[in-house]
C-alpha cells in the first residue's frame, strides 16, 4: 500500500511537470486528463512492482531487486531525461508510432521501457539455470542506458536537420567565424533568459565545429546578448547546434550563398489544410533547386522551378554552400554580356 501511494504521488507530480514543460497544461480543462495520465502511470508501476516481487521470492532476490531498481530509475527520474531528448526531436522521428506529439512520444518511450524491462525479467524468471538468468537480468540493467543512447543519437540528428533547414531564422544572414574549436551542445528545455544546455558534447557522432569554420546564426545575437546567454544556435549548412558565444567573431561581409536542393530522390507531397498530405504528386531527382517557403515540423513547404508548391521531408534536402564572390562575378559577367 505504501508503494502504491508513493508511486501515485510521484507519477502525478512528474507527469504534471512534463506537461507544463511541454506547454500542454495551459488551462483548467487540461488538469483532469493529465491527472488521470499520472495516476495511470503510478498504477502501471505498482502492478510491475507486484509482479516482480513474485519473481524475487522464488529466484535470486538481490539480482531481481537491482533490475527493478534500475527500471524504476529509468522511469523516475529518467522521464525527465527522455523528455529532454524528445524536446530535441523537432522532426518527430523517435518512437512516433502513436502520434507525432511530444506527449505521445514520451508515453511511448516509457511504455517501451516498462514492457521491455518486464519481458526481460519474466524471461530471467522462467530460465532454469542461474548463468542463463544472468543474461536477461544484465540486459534489463543496461536497457535504460541503451534506450537513452539511441534516443540521443536520433534526436540530436533530428534537431540538427531541423535547424539547418529552418531558413527563416537565418534572414537576414549573419555569418560568423569560429576563433577556436567549438564543442556542439544541444538545448534542453528553454528557460527565461536563455537555455539549459546538455553538458554532453557531440561525441556520439564525432562532429564539432573547428577553428576557422564559417557558420551563420539561427537566432538573434542582439537578443542573446540582452538575455546574457552563454550559447547561441549556429549552423554551417550541414549540422547545427549551440556553441559558446565567446568563440564567435562576426564577419562584416557574408562569404557564402546558400541554396536549398534535394539530396536524393525526393517525393513532393500536396498541401492539405496547411499540412503535407500522404499523396506524393511528384518525385524530384537529386540536385533539384527548391525555393523555401515555410517550415512545418518534419517537412518544408517549397516552390519548384515550374511554380508548383508542395511539401518535402527535411531529411531529403540539404543546403549547398557556394562562394558569394563567385556568384557575384558570374552575375557581373552575365550583365556585361546583356549590355
Amino acid at each position: 500500500m505504501l508503494f502504491f501511494v508513493a508511486a501515485e504521488c510521484i507519477s502525478v507530480a512528474v507527469v504534471f511537470a512534463i506537461g507544463f514543460l511541454y506547454g500542454a497544461i495551459e488551462d483548467l480543462s487540461a488538469i483532469a486528463p493529465w491527472t488521470m495520465a499520472g495516476a495511470g502511470v503510478g498504477l502501471l508501476v505498482t502492478c510491475l512492482h507486484l509482479l516482480i516481487s513474485v519473481f524475487r521470492r522464488k529466484r535470486e532476490k538481490l539480482l531481481f531487486w537491482v533490475a527493478e531498481a534500475v527500471m524504476l530509475l529509468g522511469l523516475f527520474p529518467g522521464i525527465v531525461l527522455f523528455a529532454e531528448l524528445i524536446n530535441l526531436d523537432l522532426c518527430r522521428r523517435w518512437l512516433s508510432w502513436f502520434g507525432a506529439s511530444p506527449t505521445a512520444q514520451l508515453f511511448t518511450v516509457l511504455g517501451l521501457l516498462a514492457a521491455a524491462s518486464f519481458a526481460l525479467l519474466l524471461l530471467a524468471y522462467l530460465l532454469p539455470l542461474l548463468p542463463l538468468r544472468l543474461i536477461p537480468l544484465l540486459l534489463a540493467v543496461l536497457l535504460p542506458a541503451g534506450l537513452y543512447g539511441w534516443g540521443l543519437s536520433v534526436c540530436t540528428q533530428s534537431y540538427s536537420d531541423y535547424m539547418t533547414t529552418r531558413l527563416e531564422a537565418a534572414e537576414p544572414l549573419e555569418e560568423y567565424v569560429l576563433e577556436r574549436d567549438a564543442a556542439i551542445y544541444y538545448p534542453s528545455f528553454e528557460s527565461v533568459g536563455g537555455y539549459f544546455c546538455f553538458l554532453l558534447e557531440d561525441g556520439w557522432s564525432g562532429e564539432s565545429f573547428s577553428e576557422g569554420d564559417v557558420v551563420y546564426l539561427l537566432s538573434s545575437m542582439v537578443a542573446a546578448n540582452f538575455r546574457e546567454q552563454e550559447y547561441i544556435a549556429v549552423s554551417d549548412g550541414e549540422k547545427a547546434g549551440l556553441v559558446e558565444i565567446s568563440s564567435l567573431r562576426r564577419l562584416d561581409t557574408p562569404l557564402y550563398d546558400y541554396t536549398l536542393t534535394t539530396a536524393q530522390e525526393t517525393p513532393v507531397y500536396r498541401a492539405a489544410q496547411g499540412e503535407a498530405s500522404s499523396a506524393a504528386v511528384r518525385t524530384l531527382a537529386a540536385g533539384e533547386t527548391l525555393e523555401y517557403l515555410h517550415s512545418q515540423g518534419g517537412f518544408l513547404q517549397v516552390r519548384l522551378a515550374d511554380g508548383l508548391e508542395g511539401y518535402v521531408e527535411r531529411s531529403c534536402v540539404k543546403l549547398v554552400r557556394s562562394s558569394a564572390l563567385v556568384h557575384g562575378a558570374l552575375a557581373g559577367a552575365q550583365q556585361g554580356e546583356i549590355g
